[in-house]
């Protein structure tokens, strides 16, 4: 059991190495980002669930900035202020964690992890609230969802990839790096 507990915990530190989003002034014309958590898996006997939303400055996914994450612990909306008139690029990334008992060669502890991400563009509005929530589940993929609360539709010059044409480094799982 420590050895999961161990396991569970090193997985999570992965993530916590980025740095933070700088909001934008309230006084200054902005947009409003509301990330929800979009996962209900993650908490049980040797399961965990993280899901990351970071901006970064390019399709290469360049100095990424934590704007979001949600752990088991964690349920509330994050509201994020951002600039607006320029595209905006963001990663989405959750991860699901696993370990059992054994390894295939014997003893030890096995640890699974399972990645689903997706990157999205869009040039945000002054004064709009965009609700922005990464659908995921373990087995069956992911969706990333963007949509103007004042129109209740998605942006019009609003692009998604899933899975994302780029993970910043420090979401990467082992095997990606």
């Amino acid at each position: 059991m420590r050895l999961t507990v161990l396991a569970m915990i090193a997985c999570l530190g992965v993530t916590a190495c980025a740095a933070s989003y700088s909001q934008m002034n309230e006084s200054e014309p902005h947009a409003l980002l509301r990330f929800g958590k979009g996962y209900a898996t993650g908490a049980g006997l040797a399961r965990s669930t993280q899901q990351e939303f970071q901006l970064v400055a390019d399709r290469n996914c360049t100095e990424p900035r934590r704007a979001a994450s949600f752990t088991w612990t964690t349920d509330n909306d994050t509201d994020v202020r951002v600039a607006i008139g320029a595209p905006l690029q963001l990663v989405a990334v959750t991860n699901f964690y696993h370990s059992y008992p054994g390894t295939p060669s014997g003893p030890g502890v096995t640890l699974e992890t399972r990645q689903c991400s997706a990157f999205a563009e869009f040039t945000p509005e002054a004064g709009h609230t965009y609700a922005i929530v990464h659908r995921a589940t373990p087995n069956a993929g992911c969706s990333l969802g963007i949509v103007d609360d004042s129109t209740g539709a998605a942006p019009a010059d609003l692009t998604v990839a899933v899975p994302a044409t780029c993970i910043p480094p420090n979401l990467r799982l082992p095997e990606q790096r």
